[in-house]
């Protein structure tokens, strides 16, 4: 199943998607009937084909994804301590940074352009990997990094190749925290590898380890397993499990 998916995402970049390919050869027969009826019965009105074959097929939205659950409970928490000031760095902007925009101003950090008119988003452009443009960059009460850290030195998203981009980057995030502010963390956990040039997947221990020695203690720590459901135990077998999602709060000491 797994090697499948692969196999989905590496067509689906070439503009081939065999899943959509299946359900629309499927809707077929049931649109030509119905374009069918539509004409004979229209009553006036304009028929035009714009065939959308494979939505009766999904879900009625995707609410079991790591990115959705991780969205709702980091913004949550930041909705209940509600901080003066609030950066992110890469972390996605139609998930939970629209979580926080109901509530606060958010600035954010990507090494990706973006042309936002959104009020409350200030974007700023900066490879977090690289300590040139950080000087200018204030400090803050509460900074967070989900589902990113992953990614940097990969290449994926344009930064320079760099295996230890993760420890560079991770750096640079936890020098924009200022005394007693909050980071907040997420990323993929499991038997640690590089899935080249997807992302890492990081054993949780080795995080903690650097964060804690760089000055911060560790105030939860709670990860998504296999099934996506939700627990609490740092001593888990965490080789066992091949794409979870770790869910880390620190605070600066």
């Amino acid at each position: 199943m797994k090697k499948f998916k692969k196999i989905a995402i590496l067509l689906d970049q070439i503009g081939v998607n065999p899943v959509n390919a299946f359900f629309f050869l499927r809707g077929l027969p049931v649109y030509i009937y119905q374009l069918f009826k539509a004409i004979c019965q229209s009553s006036g009105w304009a028929i035009r084909i714009f065939p959308i074959l494979t939505d009766k097929y999904k879900e009625a939205g995707s609410i079991n994804s790591q990115y959705f659950i991780q969205d709702l409970y980091f913004a949550s928490i930041i909705f209940k301590i509600k901080p003066i000031r609030h950066v992110d760095i890469g972390s996605r902007i139609d998930g939970f940074i629209s979580h926080l925009l109901v509530f606060m101003e958010v600035d954010i950090l990507d090494i990706r352009p973006i042309k936002s008119g959104i009020k409350g988003l200030n974007f700023r452009q900066v490879d977090i990997m690289s300590k040139h443009g950080l000087s200018t960059i204030d400090k803050y009460p509460s900074v967070s990094c989900l589902h990113t850290i992953e990614h940097f030195g990969l290449g994926r998203y344009g930064d320079g190749f760099n295996l230890q981009g993760w420890k560079a980057g991770l750096e640079n995030i936890l020098g924009l925290v200022e005394y007693s502010g909050f980071f907040y963390l997420s990323t993929p956990i499991g038997r640690r590898r590089i899935e080249f040039n997807a992302h890492r997947v990081f054993d949780p221990k080795e995080l903690i380890e650097y964060t804690v020695s760089s000055g911060f203690k560790l105030v939860s720590f709670e990860f998504l397993d296999d099934a996506n459901i939700i627990k609490d135990n740092l001593e888990a077998d965490f080789s066992e499990i091949i794409y979870g999602c770790g869910f880390f709060v620190f605070q600066k000491i």
